[in-house]
């Protein structure tokens, strides 16, 4: 079994994750309270996917800061 570590990799401009702040290089430590480690990359991609109408991310900055991150749908 592979195990991943989920970085954010690219973003694309005016999407709701980086109007929310989200930048390339950041480490995503959990989804929605869920933490990514020693989860698999498939378990990583579900809980995204069935995340709903909103998708809570806590990430690691490229600086090492630790920043919770709340993606909401456009009203």
């Amino acid at each position: 079994m592979y195990y991943a570590v989920m970085w954010i990799l690219q973003l694309r401009a005016r999407s709701k994750a980086a109007d929310a702040g989200l930048m390339e290089g950041d480490e995503v430590l959990a989804v929605n309270g869920y933490s990514c480690k020693d989860v698999s990359y498939d378990r990583l991609i579900t809980l995204v996917e069935h995340a709903g109408h909103y998708l809570d991310l806590d990430i690691v900055r490229c600086a090492n800061h630790y920043i919770p991150l709340l993606i909401t749908p456009a009203e």
